[in-house]
């Protein structure tokens, strides 16, 4: 006979709320963003819950209003959503509570799917009556956090979705509770009777889709066994279509841990307490390993993850510093792969646990080359690895892909090194890093992926996002600091850099801010922080125009004035510098002040608020005094280790095909960013160029290049320098408010940024462009350790 079952119906849309956000906000979101399912963030003092509820309940159930989700729902008694690591360990988590429930998938340390309990027919036996289902007490709650569970999991999404998932509609999970009811285990062929409960009150009908507390129990699949490929065949018998299920380790996962279960890991996140703690090796290599040529339409494997040894076509290693607590820890990986296709049901993005037992994870991806028009072309695979919701390096792997197997080459030549990866060491998660990378099969067009901090909640694309800047970004950097150096104090000049703001601003993908916005009402009362790993030198992400309502009503409308943005250049090769992870902290016992004390009547004319401005760092902070006044002396300072500070105050030039692109010393020689790559600054400094446009930065034989990033090279923590020329007066002024708030205050260099760039006023009248002219280099979160 036919009995009805529990079906688990995913989502991967939905609206992000707060139980403090209103009604009637919550629902003007919901026609905006056109999703089924509305997750709710409840904070606790420090213990975080999420609940669930559908759109159509909510729209049909509660009053619009005023009234606060907290209200309107009765979360205050309502039981909280569970989590799980896993698809196919969610009904185990759902069978034992209530009637109806929900469950979070978690990826990472983010939220990407929800899960909502709905009915389902299969075939078998009615059960007995021990067998039915009794709603018990809610039990207490399972935290949300990604590395709660130590089973690793392969998860495949469909292949048309743009998103994390993209809306599956009702395609649901068939799966048979082997346990119900009274501790009793039922055996798995008699499913029992799941009966719809009746729709009660407003608050009841709203509530009766959020979660009910997780029980330990297993579940097995209800289908008749793997196809060729691997997935699952379906259910014979079973209603509509049935999500394929993920694919298994041999090794069964362990139980799922409740709240007592759990304690902390190296990377922040809570951690089964039987898990084991033993290292794992601190060094493993990039692996992308798979065929270096392919035919047009022929699908290949791709097996990504990580190596114990070197991989061919593949350099670059993870090294764990030693200060990174030991322990097991969770590595995301995402894959962007452009003109490839892969196979429907799988994904661009996983998360890979690395353990003692297994310290080289990897999972498999399908991919088939597109049609193209020119008979050869080469692709790369591109590979991103986060721990943490920190980006910590990145792989590369070129194929050639050919027509018709004719056309491809006998040999691929050896590729270089194109990746390093290094893990973090207590380094704080940025809340938000955009990753821009360059598309070499077309000039101008930028890969941009996006990573969140862990226990944030944003739906991030699982594909990379493509966005076309042109092939001229140079002369648009180039337009911009010539007509602010032109309009510098002038009237209209607000006008100016908001419609450049304008334009930068179509070039960033959407979902950019759509995740920014999202994150924004998580960490307030602060502003979000934002991270640029950009391999584009020329364009100023951080003045682009932020999209109404901002975040900030009293902030200029620019990026970097409703967030702490700040941007970095990882490097490449076996020993990295940069390094692919900014360091959150820079020593600053001892400073150095680089002045240039420039005469009357030379071709660089004098600066007194500059000179004015080295006098009073020098006195205030004890500062070593450096004369600029001849290439050969500040070489030979810098060569020593002389300061955990580095401030120059003189002149700067940015000729990048001339040969005063530089700092310019006293004499008229200059210090160009190719001498300072060239040092080893062992103290690791803070570095404050404050020097006319030398913020400014090229492409140089394929690499990011400028002042800025020969400082990141030559090892520096974090670099500050203009991209434009500025105001004698207000670069010191914007100077020494600089250093009172990070030493006296203890502020961060990125927030103290963004309060300066505050200062600019968005009027018509005069304005000094200094306030916006700065860029910063390093971690958002950096302090100063004085």
């Amino acid at each position: 006979m036919r009995t009805s079952v529990p079906l688990i119906e995913w989502f991967a849309r939905f609206v992000v709320c707060q139980s403090t956000d209103t009604v009637a906000g919550v629902a003007a979101r919901i026609r905006t963003e056109q999703a089924p399912v509305i997750l709710v963030r409840r904070r606790l003092g420090a213990e975080t819950r999420y609940y669930v509820v559908r759109v159509t309940d909510f729209n049909r159930t509660v009053r619009p209003g005023s009234a606060s989700l907290l209200q309107a729902l009765g979360l205050q008694s309502a039981p909280p959503a569970v989590v799980v690591a896993r698809q196919d360990l969610a009904r185990d988590q759902l069978v034992g509570g209530a009637n109806t429930g929900a469950v979070i998938l978690d990826a990472g340390g983010s939220p990407c799917e929800v899960g909502l309990l709905t009915d389902g027919v299969v075939s078998g036996f009615a059960p007995t009556p021990s067998e039915h289902l009794t709603p018990p007490a809610p039990n207490r709650e399972t935290p949300f956090a990604g590395d709660a569970f130590a089973a690793k999991r392969e998860i495949t999404r469909d292949e048309e979705s743009p998103t994390r998932g993209a809306l599956r509609g009702s395609i649901s999970y068939v799966t048979a509770p082997p346990g119900l009811g009274g501790g009793a285990a039922a055996s798995p062929s008699r499913p029992v009777a799941r009966a719809r409960p009746p729709l009660g009150t407003a608050r009841a009908r709203a509530s009766r889709t959020l979660a009910r507390a997780p029980v330990r129990k297993k579940a097995e699949a209800l289908h008749r066994g793997p196809t060729k490929n691997g997935g699952p065949r379906r259910t014979r018998g079973a209603p509509g279509s049935v999500r394929r299920t993920p694919k298994l380790r041999t090794r069964a996962p362990a139980p799922l841990p409740t709240a007592a279960g759990v304690g902390a890991v190296s990377n922040g996140g809570p951690r089964r307490a039987t898990e084991d703690r033993r290292d794992p090796p601190r060094t493993a290599f990039s692996r992308i390993s798979g065929p270096d040529r392919v035919v047009v339409g022929d699908e290949f494997a791709v097996s990504i993850g990580l190596a114990a040894e070197p991989q061919s076509g593949v350099d670059g290693a993870i090294t764990r510093a030693p200060s990174m607590p030991p322990g097991p820890y969770t590595l995301d990986i995402q894959v962007s792969a452009d003109g490839f296709s892969k196979r429907q049901g799988e994904y661009w993005r996983h998360s890979l646990r690395v353990t003692y037992d297994e310290p080289t994870p990897s999972f498999e991806l399908h991919l088939t080359p597109r049609p193209q028009k020119r008979a050869l072309v080469h692709r790369q695979i591109r590979v991103k690895y986060a721990i943490a919701g920190q980006v910590v390096g990145f792989g590369i792997r070129t194929v050639a892909v050919g027509a018709t197997a004719r056309a491809l080459p006998r040999a691929m030549p050896r590729q270089r090194s194109t990746a390093s990866l290094s893990a973090p060491a207590g380094v704080p998660a940025v809340d938000l890093t955009a990753t821009i990378r360059l598309d070499e099969s077309e000039p101008g067009r930028l890969e941009w992926t996006f990573d969140i901090a862990q226990g944030l909640v944003a739906s991030l694309p699982d594909a990379a996002l493509y966005k076309n800047i042109g092939r001229t970004p140079r002369d648009f950097a180039s337009r911009l600091a010539a007509n602010m150096t032109a309009r510098e104090g002038k009237a209209g000049v607000a006008k100016f850099l908001l419609g450049s703001g304008a334009t930068i601003a179509k070039h960033i993908p959407r979902e950019f801010w759509n995740v920014l916005r999202a994150l924004a009402p998580q960490v307030a009362p602060r502003l979000p922080t934002v991270q640029i790993l950009t391999e584009e030198p020329y364009v100023p992400w951080e003045l682009a125009e932020f999209p109404k309502p901002l975040l900030s009503p009293t902030a200029p409308p620019f990026l970097a004035a409703q967030s702490t943005v700040a941007r970095w250049v990882p490097g490449s090769g076996a020993d990295p510098q940069p390094a692919a992870v900014p360091p959150d902290q820079a020593p600053a016992k001892t400073m150095a002040v680089i002045r240039g004390q420039y005469p009357d009547g030379g071709p660089y004319g004098p600066l007194y608020q500059s000179a004015e401005e080295a006098r009073e760092l020098i006195a205030s902070y004890a500062a070593t005094p450096i004369d600029a006044g001849t290439l050969a002396e500040v070489l030979a300072k810098l060569g020593e280790p002389i300061g955990g500070v580095l401030h120059f105050a003189c002149h700067g030039s940015f000729e990048p095909t001339g040969t005063t692109d530089g700092l310019i010393m006293v004499d008229g020689s200059s210090l160009a960013p190719e001498q300072i790559s060239a040092l080893d600054l062992k103290r690791r400094p803070f570095v404050f160029l404050n020097a006319c446009q030398v913020g400014r930065s090229q492409e140089l034989l394929g690499d990011y290049s400028g002042m800025a990033e020969a400082f990141l090279v030559a090892g520096a923590s974090g670099v500050i320098a203009p991209l434009w020329a500025v105001k004698d007066s207000v670069a010191r002024e914007i100077a020494e408010t600089f250093y009172h708030r990070v030493f006296q205050d203890r502020a961060a260099p990125g927030d103290v940024l963004r309060e300066e760039r505050c200062r600019f006023a968005m009027t018509d009248a005069a304005e000094s462009a200094t306030w916006m002219a700065y860029v910063f280099f390093g971690h958002p979160a950096l302090k100063l350790a004085r």
